[in-house]
């Protein structure tokens, strides 16, 4: 591989590729002359962005559809008996391979977020979604051609194979992605919930094939998955297109989002000044992006664009405001317009922002993070897996549970695309302990209500589960971002869900005692899976609780520390030449 040189630059790309990216910009500037053309290039580039983020960041979660489909087409059919294919009747030991196929995908898809959270920010976006691409072509090629080359090749299992790559190859077209709403600075915040909510959506796509199998025409796995290739095949000729992003990791596309609305900020700066990280120019990236945003805004003396840092932005606006002196009111008025008392709503801000990250991994907050995540992976990725043959057994209803089943395959990326913008709010407005204390007890909700023998509570059970999920990895994000802060932002968070996803190794387990042990009874996993919600969410929620006290506890006696003396009314004063040893002086 060639790399390319750009002035005094090196950069890890190949030098063919920056070549025609470059011949490309400079059409675009030649067209480019007037800002209403510009602007209309940065939204079509959100739009592309958004647009691949939904046909291939998460296909895998909406297996629930695909299943039927690899029933129907003897998918794994040589461990079922003849009669039961003839039937098109899914056997238990088919259902446990496809089943282990997709928990090894959900793991799969944990390390590509992992991967990909490491890639972006050190070869940069357009990088990180070219290997995505590749990714995404190699799945699509193994699962065109997976009922033919089972029987050829029984060593390599082509669905394990596709979806494992399918699903390590998505995370790195989102995260690639997300660099996106730097675009727009003062809207990165929705455009953040934009990509994410089409992320969610993604899920839908094997629920359309599910529906043009069943109710138009029968694709095969050949035929659906060569049309397939289009995507990632698109995906790799508008990166010629999007913009390139370098030296702009993950953590600053966090806080960007955070400053400028993200995170329920107030507007700043001017109501044209935009973020223009690595569109034309590659030493614009080089630039800190959130310095210039506050540029109008903070003295750029006092706050050096490598030192700017929000936790001691807060501490100095909190000291200013009790300082009550008129040289510090206008500091502190435009800290307070900038920076809107974080720790005030989440109550856990900046807790570990100045803590090294091999510190920050050893801490019970990450440590229990995890868990909780962990836990909530097993329930919905269970749920996913099992949902029609767990109503069938609990209902005793072929008919509700496949009603279910199409019910869901619609919910899935609906849900996503409803939740992402109430979960803004709700994040900006309510504390981090409350929010996952409202978390665990929706998890175990979801869990003990599979062991509830109702239609009713099945429709309830299936509407939260599919809220719950963007919820879920939506306040992980957030409680990174605020607790480990922005400079390790994508290691943190890429960590927390590799570790976590390594809860999908239970799903086969849990299969094996359905199948082998309970015989196909849903309810014995279904407690289990309700006690560890509830161990985990507790204490999680506990130790919340009381590291929240100690954080308000230590600003109260900061604060305190900081205040000015002031006088009593009608208490007597110090004399400027001493006495009254009653007084209250000031010091």
């Amino acid at each position: 591989m060639k790399y390319g040189w750009r002035g005094s630059e090196f950069y890890p790309e190949p030098a063919a590729f920056w070549l025609v990216h470059q011949s490309f910009l400079k059409l675009l500037r030649t067209l480019s002359t007037d800002r209403m053309i510009q602007l209309a290039v940065r939204v079509l580039q959100v739009a592309l962005a958004t647009i691949w983020c939904a046909l291939a960041a998460g296909p895998i979660f909406g297996f629930a559809a695909l299943k039927p489909v690899l029933v129907a087409q003897e998918v794994y059919a040589s461990y079922c008996h003849h009669q039961d294919v003839l039937n098109g009747i899914m056997c238990p030991e088919q259902e446990f391979k496809l089943n282990a196929a997709f928990s090894y995908a959900a793991l799969a898809a944990s390390v590509g977020a992992f991967l990909a959270s490491c890639a972006v920010d050190r070869y940069g976006s357009r990088i990180c979604s070219g290997l995505g691409c590749v990714l995404l072509a190699v799945g699509s090629g193994a699962l065109k051609g997976a009922v033919d080359s089972m029987e050829k090749v029984p060593a390599v299992d082509p669905i394990v194979f596709g979806l494992c790559a399918l699903a390590v190859g998505g995370p790195f077209v989102l995260i690639g992605s997300l660099h996106s709403a730097s675009l727009f600075a003062r809207q990165s915040g929705q455009i953040l919930a934009l990509i994410t909510g089409a992320a969610d959506a993604s899920s839908g796509v094997f629920a359309i094939y599910r529906y043009v199998y069943e109710h138009s025409y029968q694709y095969s796995l050949r035929q659906f998955f060569t049309l397939y290739l289009a995507v990632p095949a698109a995906i790799f000729i508008s990166q010629f297109f999007m913009p390139a992003f370098y030296k702009v990791t993950l953590g600053r596309v966090r806080k960007v989002a955070e400053i400028t609305g993200g995170g329920g900020y107030e507007s700043i700066g001017n109501g044209d000044q935009e973020l223009d990280v690595g569109e034309h120019e590659p030493q614009r990236a080089s630039e800190d992006e959130t310095t210039r945003l506050l540029s109008n805004s903070l003295n750029q003396d006092s706050y050096d664009e490598d030192e700017i840092d929000m936790t001691q932005a807060y501490s100095h606006a909190n000291f200013s405001r009790n300082n009550r002196q008129q040289s510090h009111l206008n500091r502190t008025s435009t800290l307070n317009t900038v920076y809107k008392d974080p720790s005030e709503v989440s109550g856990v801000w900046g807790a570990l922002h100045s803590v090294p990250a091999s510190d920050q991994v050893k801490s019970l907050w990450f440590a229990l993070l995890v868990v909780f995540a962990g836990v909530n992976t097993v329930l919905i990725n269970y749920f996913i897996a099992t949902m029609p043959s767990h109503y069938e057994k609990l209902l005793d209803s072929v008919a509700w549970a496949n009603r279910l089943s199409h019910l869901f395959d619609i919910a899935l990326p609906i849900g996503g695309i409803v939740a992402i913008p109430i979960v803004g709010i709700v994040l900006d407005n309510v504390p981090t302990k409350t929010m996952f204390g409202l978390l665990g007890l929706v998890s175990v909700l979801v869990a003990i209500s599979g062991a509830v023998p109702s239609v009713f509570i099945a429709h309830v059970r299936v509407c939260l589960l599919v809220l719950f999920r963007p919820f879920l990895y939506t306040a992980i994000s957030d409680y990174v971002a605020k607790v480990f802060g922005f400079d390790t932002f994508g290691l943190i968070y890429g960590t927390a869900l590799l570790l976590s996803g390594l809860g999908n190794l239970f799903i086969p387990l849990l299969e094996y005692w359905r199948v082998s042990v309970f015989h196909l009874n849903p309810v014995p996993n279904t407690l289990i899976i309700t006690i560890a919600s509830f161990v985990s969410g507790l204490a999680f929620l506990l130790y919340l609780i009381s590291q929240t006290r100690r954080i308000r506890r230590k600003q109260l006696e900061d604060e305190a520390r900081n205040a000015p003396v002031q006088h009593m009314p009608g208490s007597p004063r110090c004399s400027s030449n001493g006495g009254c040893g009653d007084c209250v002086c000031n010091v």
